[in-house]
């Protein structure tokens, strides 16, 4: 794996963060995944479905985003979040080769719906983990399974953190 496995959480946090504070991604090595009308439609998704998350208290604006409820999260921001980093995947060159190799539009369509099944996925279903395996390199293989731990573990407990300020803390 390469340095875009360090830039693969940076996405999804920007993707929450632009989500959340309304704003448009400003990453310029990456523009091509982050201004497409794809991207802006995941964006305003993910934006949709936070705001829903804070009027349902399943989600804390203040003083910064925590999560409070992580049935909300699998629920309403998984999904949108596992395209959001099938986006960026896109970009990565190991994946963009995987992609490229499938004979047909429609095996590249098949094997695209596969990998956001595979990432987004609560479950792990055999039959799309087979397909996976079989059609994508190893290096493939190891950035979904990074963007499927990322959605799934990490960035559910990184939203759920709260941020103490300084002074409440007994020295």
């Amino acid at each position: 794996m390469g340095q875009a496995r360090w830039r693969l959480p940076m996405a999804l946090l920007n993707a929450v963060l632009w989500a959340f504070n309304k704003t448009a991604p400003q990453e310029p090595e990456e523009a091509g995944y982050a201004h497409s009308s794809a991207a802006r439609k995941v964006l305003d998704a993910l934006s949709l479905a936070m705001d829903t998350g804070v009027k349902e208290l399943a989600l804390q604006s203040q003083p910064h985003l925590v999560l409070l409820q992580p049935a909300f999260y699998e629920r309403h921001m998984r999904p949108i979040l596992a395209q959001w980093l099938l986006l960026w995947l896109k970009t990565v060159p190991e994946v963009a080769r995987d992609l490229q190799s499938a004979t047909s539009p429609a095996l590249r369509a098949g094997l695209e719906a596969s990998m956001l099944a595979f990432v987004g996925a609560v479950d792990s279903n055999t039959r799309r983990c087979k397909l996976v395996g079989s059609m994508c390199s190893p290096a493939c293989v190891q950035y979904l399974n990074l963007a499927r731990d990322w959605v799934g573990l990490y960035l559910p407990h990184v939203l759920s953190k709260v941020c103490q300020p300084l002074h409440a803390c007994a020295l």
